[in-house]
């Protein structure tokens, strides 16, 4: 198995256990700030899936995206920290690490 199929497997588990749970966690958000549901039921439309479609999908996103950018891009990231680290320093400190 490839690493990209690895990564849409996890990514596809994490959207079929984490997604209908999205719903309920979207609800506790809202309490929490005070965000009265009905002005986003304007916002959107009435009590219709469609709602509950943008709530989910949202908070999906938000979830992959982290996966996205904290285990897949992780090291891409940490080398490029490091190289420009390495790129401030002067020649001779170079030289000394490189030791």
């Amino acid at each position: 198995m490839l690493a990209g199929q690895l990564h849409l497997t996890y990514i596809a588990l994490i959207c079929c256990f984490v997604s209908p749970m999205m719903r309920f966690a979207a609800g506790t958000v809202n309490r929490a700030f005070g965000i009265k549901e009905e002005t986003l039921l304007n916002i959107v439309g009435r009590e219709s899936g469609l709602t509950d479609v943008f709530f989910c999908h949202g908070m999906v996103g938000v979830v992959v995206m982290l996966y996205l950018n904290q285990i897949v891009y992780r090291k891409a990231y940490y080398y490029d920290v490091t190289m420009n680290y390495v790129n401030m320093l002067s020649d001779s400190d170079k030289h000394r690490v490189a030791r």
